[in-house]
């Protein structure tokens, strides 16, 4: 997992209850030899499949940063690997200033990496069918898989 430091201490908490192990790696994600080099050196296997779990953070890199991201993200990612993530559409009334890249078709974005749509939808809908109320329909779910 890599993640915000301030993050770390709830979900080893979560993990521990839940019977997982957690390594945490600290890295500049926008700094891609850094942070692909460090999850390599701490045993991540990129020929091994994986699930990515982008949440909360593709908005706030520029469109140069995400593009670095994910062509990293990519050949990290094994044949049939799976990225989940959210995304913030381009008319989302809770954008801030922080927000600098926007994305009203994720699959448009990720496609030419190399990962096919399985599912997008606004995380609202979504809610809806797990029987929850909220959420924004200017905040996107979705779901790829890598097939390159």
């Amino acid at each position: 997992e890599i993640f915000a430091a301030s993050g770390f201490s709830y979900k080893d908490i979560m993990s521990k209850e839940r019977g997982y192990t957690v390594r945490h790696v600290e890295s500049d994600l926008t700094v891609p030899n850094l942070w692909r080099e460090e999850l390599i050196r701490q045993g991540f296997d990129p020929s091994q499949r994986t699930v990515w779990l982008i949440e909360g953070f593709t908005g706030y890199l520029t469109n140069p940063e995400l593009d670095i991201f994910l062509k990293t993200l990519t050949k990290l990612s094994a044949q049939s690997s799976v990225l989940l993530s959210t995304w913030i559409e381009s008319d989302s009334p809770t954008k801030t200033s922080m927000h600098r890249s926007f994305a009203n078709d994720p699959s448009s974005i990720v496609e030419p990496f190399g990962w096919s749509e399985i599912d997008v939808q606004s995380v609202h809908s979504a809610g809806d069918r797990m029987g929850r109320k909220g959420g924004s329909d200017h905040f996107t779910m979705s779901c790829h898989e890598k097939k390159m």
